[in-house]
């Protein structure tokens, strides 16, 4: 190979090596709001009992890399195969955030209700009438400017949001709500797009909806249920007939 050549095919692997990194490394920007404070007859997210989620929970964002596994955790989580630690490592292992460098979620005079400068969470309160009761209730709202994403996330993909508070998980998504598809593409995230007729579809992936007469609808977590005084009977007597079987062998 003579110098031309191998400086010309020298100039090549290090161009290709340099698109390679840039695709690997580049990310996009968006301004993302997040509205899920009761604002525009929206719901808010609580606990399956309906109290409050405590201000610093974290509020995941973002995409489910395999939408097979995710229904899988699902279904495991519901079924009490696997338990509520390890329903939230096999959902995170399966999660790609949405923000990166997120220095700024909502105001400046949240940050005294636990808001975190790397992390969506609940981070202020409103004033809200829920089934006729008026009460402060934590919610999460607030938006930044240049929130960046890693373009490995794909461009209109399906984001979701969901919630991990005391022993109990919510997934929620709206189809609105996709990866930007530009830099400094405007993203915003209302609860109020999710209504009480998406329940157990393709919105409401794992909570419940209470759709009330007036006032804010609340979006439940759900827990994995304890098994019922029937249930515990029926094994107790199953045992007791292996017992005796095993008695009389």
């Amino acid at each position: 190979m003579n110098t031309t050549n191998m400086i010309t095919t020298t100039k090549t692997i290090a161009l290709s090596l340099g698109l390679l990194a840039y695709g690997l490394t580049n990310t996009m920007a968006a301004n993302l709001a997040v509205v899920g404070n009761g604002a525009s007859s929206g719901p808010i997210i609580v606990t399956s009992l309906g109290s409050d989620i405590a201000l610093g929970t974290r509020v995941r964002i973002g995409t489910f890399n395999n939408v097979s596994t995710l229904n899988s955790t699902i279904a495991d989580y519901r079924s009490r195969a696997v338990d509520y630690n390890q329903s939230l490592l096999n959902l995170s292992g399966n999660f790609t955030d949405l923000g990166t460098n997120v220095t700024n979620y909502g105001t400046a005079n949240q940050t005294g209700t636990g808001v975190s400068s790397s992390q969506f969470v609940y981070n202020t309160t409103a004033n809200l009438t829920v089934n006729s009761v008026l009460a402060s209730r934590n919610v999460f709202n607030g938006s930044i400017s240049n929130v960046n994403w890693s373009s490995s996330i794909g461009f209109s993909s399906p984001v979701y949001l969901w919630v991990a508070y005391n022993n109990e998980i919510g997934i929620f998504r709206d189809s609105a709500w996709t990866t930007p598809v530009s830099d400094l593409t405007a993203l915003t995230l209302n609860l109020n797009t999710i209504s009480s007729a998406q329940t157990g579809n393709t919105e409401v992936l794992l909570g419940s909806y209470t759709d009330y007469v007036s006032g804010t609808d609340l979006l439940r977590l759900e827990g994995v249920p304890e098994p019922s005084t029937g249930v515990l009977m029926a094994f107790g007597a199953v045992g007791l007939v292996a017992m005796r079987r095993f008695r009389k062998v």
